[in-house]
C-alpha cells in the first residue's frame, strides 16, 4: 500500500512538473514575441 501511494506521489510529480516546464516555456516564447515585436 505505501509502495503504490509512493509511486503515485512520484507520478504526480513528474506530472506536476512537466507541468510547470511547459508554462515556463510558454511564457518564454511570450516574452520573446514582445522582444521581436
Amino acid at each position: 500500500m505505501y509502495s503504490v501511494q509512493l509511486t503515485t506521489y512520484i507520478d504526480y510529480n513528474l506530472f506536476h512538473n512537466s507541468q510547470i516546464i511547459l508554462h515556463n516555456s510558454q511564457f518564454i516564447l511570450h516574452n520573446s514575441y514582445f522582444i521581436i515585436v
